[in-house]
């Protein structure tokens, strides 16, 4: 639901108002419902049900669940020009949510922007008839983030805790429910204070454009879980913790012209992200971060404060053991159990409160930043063709300056396909420098998180592109259609990349860089027709 009031004024022709004043509410709601049961007597798997089952009522199971968040909203803006030369414009909007404790609902987020469009200033009157227009912006404002489960703040309580009591031949199951996560009636909304800084120009009759932002954004109250012991027993709490910087740049580039009948239109953007971490709110400074990301390999997503995040956090390699000579050295002077064909690591010393030299040990105090797998810049270039009947569309996009942490390389898991990088394995002396042996058996460690699992994650990939062809109208009138075309396009047709081991560099965000052997981009080649009648 939305409710908006708005009023527009002019004074004198060059002073214009706009004020907006505004309410919305929305409500989400889910429900789910799960039953379990066994010994079916249809074998069919598309006939059975439930009521089918002849288990024993002990061995039943159902559950179910229902979720539900509010929002309410006001808000209020108002919006001035004066005369196309100097824009003003503020918001502040009040919002409230229940996921957040009794405390702190409610939030408020101000924010204003003014633009000023120099080309009609007088001093830019005989400018060259090349330059079209200058566009200066900035902007200063707060977002709030509520992007938690509802009833975050509440203590919860986890079902299926059950226990049989009785004889082995005759147990009773008892249904139990045990502490789950911690409450934090505080909880409220994270903070982000954002200033922007634009430029728009234009060229050459407004056929050449370029547009160039930049932006620093200052986040508090950070919506994480904070670790506690595991003696507590109980959920770690949502919490507001930490700070984040966030700075970058952003550019666009755009060019069209025609000639007859021959229309192109090319535009290309790119933007550079970097994130730095100054508090994460824990009193170490430093901590795991959504978890290892992998079966059997420890957490290797790292936080730090005063670092880029998040980054993995994990060993240096020095090449493979070749023989039982450096074996021997290695085992001498680490004091560990190596044998020829295991992986060799750096003893860097990473403690903060040592001296930074290697101290004799391979431990977690030699694990450092190896890579990141938030990419530096993110690129894309369009392009748009029209000649007579003809049109082409293209797209390309790209990333350059990230990390792929390929957890699929893990060569040690039983019951697995292999890829066929694993037949260049060490086997012998100077069979590898690479890859170790293989054993099941491995007391060094040789899959442990380290730069065995680091590629370059840069590509460049044509991620669309479309060739159509529209019938001239006098010919498919002729059969009652308004307009038809015909076209054939490609998606994914070609990519451009170092990770060659892995499936598909585009791995997303939502894994941090970790390849866990994720279903690639389909190549998909189509051929359609729209018609209009």
């Amino acid at each position: 639901m939305e409710n908006v009031l708005t009023y527009n004024t002019n004074i004198n022709d060059v002073h214009n108002f706009t004020l907006l004043l505004g309410q919305s509410g929305r409500k989400n709601k889910s429900r789910s419902l799960y039953g379990e049961d066994f010994d079916l007597l249809a074998y069919d798997p598309y006939m059975a049900t439930i009521n089918s089952a002849i288990a024993d009522r002990e061995r039943e199971r159902t559950t179910g669940g229902t979720s539900t968040s509010s929002l309410a909203s006001y808000f209020g803006r108002i919006d001035y020009n004066y005369n196309e030369r100097y824009m003003l414009q503020a918001t502040v909007r009040r919002d409230g949510s229940d996921k957040f404790g009794i405390n702190n609902k409610w939030g408020v987020f101000p924010s204003v922007s003014a633009g000023w469009n120099t080309t009609n200033e007088a001093f830019m009157k005989d400018r060259p008839d090349w330059f079209n227009s200058m566009k200066l912006r900035a902007s200063w404002g707060v977002n709030g983030n509520q992007n938690i489960d509802a009833f975050a703040y509440a203590s919860l309580m986890d079902g299926g805790q059950n226990y049989y009591f009785g004889t082995n031949s005759n147990p009773t199951m008892y249904y139990g429910v045990s502490g789950g996560r911690l409450s934090n009636p505080d909880l409220k909304w994270e903070e982000s204070k954002q200033t922007d800084l634009g430029l728009d120009l234009r060229f050459l009759n407004n056929a050449l454009s370029f547009t160039f932002d930049y932006y620093v954004k200052h986040t508090e109250g950070m919506l994480a879980n904070l670790p506690i012991p595991g003696y507590v027993g109980r959920t770690a709490p949502i919490a507001n913790s930490g700070k984040m910087k966030n700075w970058g740049s952003e550019f666009d580039l755009g060019y069209r012209f025609a000639v007859n009948d021959f229309h192109f239109d090319v535009k290309a953007n790119a933007s550079y992200t970097n994130t730095k971490l100054i508090d994460l709110g824990v009193p170490q400074g430093e901590n795991s971060w959504g978890g290892s990301g992998a079966a059997g390999v420890d957490p290797f997503i790292w936080a730090r404060n005063g670092m880029a995040w998040p980054f993995f956090n994990a060993y240096r390699t020095d090449g493979i053991i070749q023989n039982q000579a450096e074996a021997d050295a290695y085992n001498s002077k680490f004091g560990t159990s190596a044998v020829p064909g295991d992986m060799r690591f750096k003893d860097l010393n990473g403690d903060k409160v040592g001296d930074g030299k290697p101290n004799g040990k391979i431990d977690d105090k030699d694990r450092e930043m190896i890579g990141r797998g938030v990419p530096d810049w993110t690129y894309g270039l369009t392009i748009n063709a029209e000649y007579k009947g003809f049109d082409l569309y293209v797209l390309f996009q790209g990333i350059i300056g990230n990390e792929i942490f390929d957890i699929s390389q893990r060569a040690d898991i039983p019951g697995t396909n292999r890829p066929s990088w694993v037949l260049d394995r060490w086997t012998g002396e100077n069979t590898s420098y690479t890859i170790p042996r293989a054993t099941s058996n491995d007391t060094n460690r040789n899959w442990r998180a380290s730069d065995l699992y680091l590629k370059k994650g840069d590509y460049c990939r044509l991620k669309n592109i479309q060739l159509g062809y529209t019938l001239p109208a006098n010919v498919v009138r002729i059969a009652g259609i308004d307009r038809l075309r015909l076209y054939v396009s490609a998606e994914n047709l070609l990519t451009f990349t170092g990770y060659k081991d892995g499936f598909d560099p585009e791995i997303g965000e939502g894994d941090q860089g970790v390849d866990k052997g994720i279903y690639p981009q389909s190549r998909t080649i189509s051929f359609g027709a729209s018609i209009a009648f």
